[in-house]
C-alpha cells in the first residue's frame, strides 16, 4: 500500500513539472477535410491585398460600432445551414498552404476583407458583417507561424478585453487566430441549450456559453484540421473571489500536458497583480468548465452534455482579469505567453526598416561594454481603457 502510494506522488509531481505543448510549430500536416474550398489561397493574385490601415484603429472602430447593433433587429443566431457554412469555413482556412489560407466560399452577410496591417506590414483574412448584425470579427493571419487562436467572447461587455487585449496579443505572439464576439450574452431571448439552470444563465447568444454561435462553428472546423491548435480565451470579471489573475484550463485535473501552472507562473514574473489557479485558489468559481468553446477545444465528447474533461488536452486556457490587473494593459499576457510556449512576435516595420538600412561600422567595443537597451515592439501609448458605456452583470 505505502509503495502505490508512493508511486501516485512521484506520477503526480511529473504531471506538475511538465512543460506544455508548444503551439509554434506548424510543420505538422494539416488534417485534409471534404471541404468545397476555392481554388486559390490568400497568396493568389485574382484577389488584391488591401486596404493598409492601422489593425488595432480598425477593430477599435468595429467595436465602436458594434454598440449600435447591440440590441438591434439585425442580430438572430445563424441557422443550422450557416454553422454548417462557418464550420467548412474553418476547415478551408485551416487547411493553410504554405503559400496562404484557402478561402471558403463566399458566406451569406459577410465580406472577407484582405487587409495589410500598417504598423508590421504583415496580411491577414478579415470577416466582419455586411450589413453589420452584431457577429463580430474573425481575423486569420494569412501566413500562419503558430497554432495559438485568441477568442474574446464578450467584447462589449468586459471593458477593455476586445479593445486592448485582442489585436496586441495577435501581434505579439503571432497568433493564428482573433475570433472577437460582439453579441451582447442577452442578445438572443432563448437560452443556451447548455444550460439546464432555473432560471438560464447564459443565452443562446454567448458566445461562452453556447454552440449555436458563429464563433463555434467556425472553431470547430478549425480544430477539425488544425487538431494541435490551442484556444486561449480572455475574459474580464469583478468576482469578489476572483482578484489578480485566475488561470484555468476547463478540466476536473490539469494534467500532465495542461499549461496552467506554467502561465501562471510566467504571469506572476511578468505582473505585480496576485496570479491565480485552482491549485492555489479554490474560491473563484471560474474554472473554464463551462465554456463551450473550452470543451471542444478539451476534445469533449459533446459541447453541453456531461461532466468537464477529467484532464486537460493541454488544448485550453482560460484567462480571468479584474479590472486592475486588466488597466496594466496586454502586454504582461503577451509576455508569459511568449515565454512559455515560445511564440515569435510580429517584427515592426519600423524595425524592419531599420533592419534593412546600410550598416556604418563603428570602433570595436569593449568586450565588458554593456549591451545597448532593447524596447519591447508596440511600445506606443494605448488608447481609451475600452468600451464602458453601461453597466454589466459579470464585470462593472
Amino acid at each position: 500500500m505505502d509503495l502505490i502510494c508512493l508511486v501516485a506522488l512521484i506520477l503526480e509531481a511529473m504531471a506538475l513539472r511538465s512543460p506544455p505543448p508548444a503551439p509554434v510549430a506548424t510543420s505538422e500536416a494539416p488534417r485534409r477535410a471534404e471541404t468545397p474550398c476555392e481554388s486559390h489561397s490568400t497568396a493568389g493574385s485574382s484577389r488584391p491585398w488591401g486596404p493598409e490601415l492601422d489593425l488595432e484603429e480598425y477593430v477599435a472602430d468595429r467595436l465602436n460600432s458594434a454598440w449600435d447593433c447591440e440590441f438591434c433587429d439585425a442580430f438572430a443566431l445563424p441557422t443550422p445551414d450557416r454553422r454548417e457554412a462557418w464550420r467548412d469555413a474553418g476547415r478551408c482556412i485551416g487547411q493553410a498552404p504554405a503559400a496562404g489560407l484557402l478561402l471558403p466560399p463566399p458566406l451569406p452577410g459577410t465580406r472577407a476583407l484582405q487587409l495589410i496591417d500598417r504598423p508590421t506590414g504583415h496580411r491577414y483574412l478579415v470577416f466582419e458583417d455586411s450589413p453589420p448584425a452584431g457577429h463580430g470579427l474573425q481575423i486569420f493571419d494569412a501566413t500562419p507561424q503558430t497554432e495559438l487562436i485568441v477568442h474574446i467572447p464578450h467584447a462589449l461587455d468586459e471593458a477593455m478585453v476586445g479593445r486592448e487585449f485582442g489585436v496586441h496579443l495577435l501581434r505579439e505572439t503571432s497568433a493564428r487566430a482573433l475570433l472577437i464576439s460582439t453579441s451582447d450574452r442577452r442578445a438572443s431571448p432563448a437560452p443556451s441549450p447548455c444550460d439546464a439552470a432555473e432560471p438560464a444563465r447564459h443565452q443562446a447568444s454567448d458566445a461562452a456559453h453556447s454552440p449555436l454561435t458563429r464563433a463555434h462553428a467556425l472553431l470547430a472546423g478549425l480544430l477539425e484540421v488544425r487538431p494541435r491548435g490551442i484556444l486561449l480565451e480572455l475574459h474580464g470579471n469583478a468576482h469578489p473571489d476572483c482578484p489578480g489573475i485566475f488561470v484555468s484550463d476547463g478540466a476536473i485535473q490539469p494534467g500532465p500536458i495542461s499549461p496552467v501552472l506554467s502561465i501562471r507562473d510566467a504571469l506572476q514574473r511578468a505582473t505585480p497583480f496576485p496570479v491565480y489557479s485552482a491549485d492555489n485558489d479554490q474560491a473563484c468559481p471560474y474554472l473554464g468548465q463551462d465554456s463551450a468553446l473550452g470543451r471542444l477545444a478539451n476534445r469533449a465528447p459533446a459541447p453541453c452534455a456531461g461532466p468537464p474533461p477529467a484532464v486537460s488536452s493541454g488544448r485550453f486556457l482560460q484567462i480571468e482579469m479584474d479590472r486592475a490587473s486588466r488597466s496594466a494593459g496586454p502586454r504582461p499576457l503577451a509576455r508569459a505567453l511568449r515565454e512559455v510556449f515560445r511564440l515569435p512576435r510580429m517584427p515592426r516595420v519600423e524595425t524592419m526598416k531599420a533592419a534593412a538600412a546600410p550598416i556604418h561600422v563603428s570602433p570595436p567595443r569593449s568586450p565588458m561594454a554593456a549591451e545597448p537597451r532593447r524596447t519591447s515592439a508596440g511600445n506606443r501609448p494605448r488608447g481609451e481603457s475600452g468600451v464602458q458605456k453601461r453597466q454589466v452583470t459579470k464585470d462593472q
